[in-house]
């Protein structure tokens, strides 16, 4: 409990070791590291030097310009890798949506909900209604029927905000 009180106040010495971590961990997108994007080749990490891994070991100084050289001839084509595989990964979540999320499609005399614009507070309800679907638009768009004042609503609503209410 004592190291909890401490980390709470402590963000500030923290935030370089998190820093750190996110940017030598590898993202999901690109498959590549934040470090390897911007410096053109892989962090030595602290414990390579403290248990003298091969990396470490084999290290050789006109070896290691070398290979510096390279990969800063080689960066600019990782960086479009990075990015055609960054590409990839979005269009296969775009995919994975369409397949998966079924729109929803309200009819004229639907009862619905939809979404309390202006909340008092956290804890109040996050719908408010019901309403009835009075006109369907185009592109998912409804205007609504309030039953509770008996008038319509002056604006159309995006289907997004709407949720069928069930009698």
């Amino acid at each position: 409990m004592r190291d909890l009180k401490h980390a709470a106040g402590a963000w500030l010495t923290e935030l370089p070791s998190i820093l750190w971590g996110l940017r030598t961990t590898p993202n999901r997108s690109t498959e590549r590291t934040p470090f390897l994007m911007v410096y053109g080749a892989e962090v030595v990490m602290p414990s390579d030097l403290l248990h003298n891994t091969p990396r470490v070991e084999l290290f050789s100084e006109a070896e290691a310009e070398q290979g510096r050289q390279d990969a800063v001839d080689l960066l600019e084509e990782e960086r479009e890798m990075a990015l055609n595989r960054s590409t990839i990964y979005q269009q296969d979540l775009r995919r994975f949506h369409a397949r998966n999320v079924i729109g929803q499609a309200f009819q004229e005399g639907d009862l619905v909900l939809r979404v309390h614009q202006k909340r008092p507070d956290k804890l109040a309800p996050a719908w408010e209604g019901p309403f009835i679907i009075t006109k369907v638009l185009h592109n998912g768009a409804y205007h609504l029927y309030d039953i509770a004042k008996k008038e319509d609503e002056q604006r159309s609503w995006n289907a997004e905000l709407l949720r069928r209410f069930y009698t």
